[in-house]
């Protein structure tokens, strides 16, 4: 990235503390406060995900035994179900939409409300249908296994990883500072840690809360052997998965029409992006624009070594070819121009287009 001149580093920080003195007022504040919970529902999720891909931890750990203590669960027939008809329903969807359910064992006259399915991207009849039938088998089980006798063991665990948690929630000044770059706010943020879902993943999803649209991170371990110590890692984890909360709607209603005119883009670094599970240009657009948030993030808080380092490290390890440019651009449009989140996404979509021409 070029160095940015002093005058020009001056009018960057006077606007970025323009703009967040105009975010930061009391709603907001109030709700950049992010809490820290375990979901019963997205951990029975993980058990499922145990069963069938265990991680690489210590079998003699103390958590491993617990999670390993009824292999006969393997054996239950709707587990199969389960891995039958979900091997193409994405684990976002799946984690989402359990953990927005009420917490098992279910009410036995409930039933998934169309709207948290559509919430979802869910529309069609058969859509809906197939995860109302993984929702059964879900329920089925929970019956047959030994999944309530795990939860009840795991107890002291939990407690002892939402203390360490505790200490490295991302702060409000940050919240705000993520709700100031991209002009959106949420009622609640939390994050949801899970110690049965293999180490190193994360998502970030909008969840429901009754009526109330919850930006939610769900994380398994930050390395394996069940640790959540990481802080740094945790943070970068933090904004870039409560960024998908942020990003991913702009991006397909704002630049849809774009996302098709530069799909001829995805080529150059297909093979890189579907190692690291972004099968299509839509996808890797919306992981373009969820880094550049990342970057500019820091940066408008002042952390220029972090920004830098995330930039250098997503452009030339990842193979993210196209967000130094989108970096530039976005920073203009918000900063340097003032312009709102989505049409600085608009604009940055057509100067793609017509920069990366085929």
């Amino acid at each position: 990235m070029q160095a940015i001149s002093f005058l020009r580093s001056f009018i960057l920080l006077l606007s970025t503390s323009l703009l967040l003195t105009a975010q930061t007022d009391t709603s907001t504040i109030s709700s950049a406060v992010v809490s820290a919970r375990f979901s019963k529902n997205v951990e029975l999720i993980g058990y499922v995900i145990h069963l069938g891909d265990p991680a690489d931890n210590d079998p003699e750990h103390p958590i491993s035994k617990i999670m390993n203590s009824a292999p006969e669960d393997r054996e239950i027939p709707a587990l199969y179900k389960i891995f039958e008809l979900g091997a193409d329903v994405p684990y976002d969807i799946m984690i989402g939409i359990l953990h927005s359910m009420p917490e098992f064992p279910l009410p036995t006259d409930y039933a998934l409300p169309e709207t948290l399915l559509v919430s979802f991207g869910l529309e069609t009849e058969a859509e809906q249908t197939k995860i109302r039938t993984l929702v059964d088998y879900a329920v089925e089980f929970h019956e047959a296994s030994h999944f309530e006798q795990l939860w009840n063991d795991l107890a002291p665990y939990r407690k002892e990883t939402l203390a360490g948690l505790q200490q490295n929630l991302p702060s409000t000044a940050l919240m705000v500072g993520l709700e100031a770059f991209y002009q959106q706010g949420y009622e609640r943020y939390e994050v949801i840690p899970s110690l049965m879902i293999w180490s190193g993943p994360g998502w970030g999803l909008k969840t429901m809360n009754g009526e109330t649209e919850v930006a939610t991170f769900v994380l398994g371990p930050l390395e394996k052997n069940y640790d959540f110590s990481d802080k740094a890692r945790f943070l970068n984890l933090a904004i870039h998965e409560f960024g998908h909360s942020f990003v991913n709607h702009v991006v397909l209603e704002i630049a849809g029409t774009q996302i098709q005119e530069t799909e001829h883009l995805f080529a150059p670094l297909q093979e890189a992006m579907v190692k690291q599970g972004y099968l299509n240009w839509e996808t890797c657009v919306i992981e373009h624009f969820v880094r550049a948030g990342e970057v500019l993030v820091p940066e408008s808080m002042g952390d220029h070594s972090a920004s830098e380092s995330l930039l250098t490290n997503y452009s030339a390890e990842r193979q993210f070819v196209y967000l130094s440019y989108i970096v530039d651009k976005l920073r203009s449009y918000r900063y340097e121009q003032g312009l709102a989140y989505p049409e600085a996404v608009r604009r940055t979509m057509v100067d793609l287009s017509q920069t990366y021409k085929e």
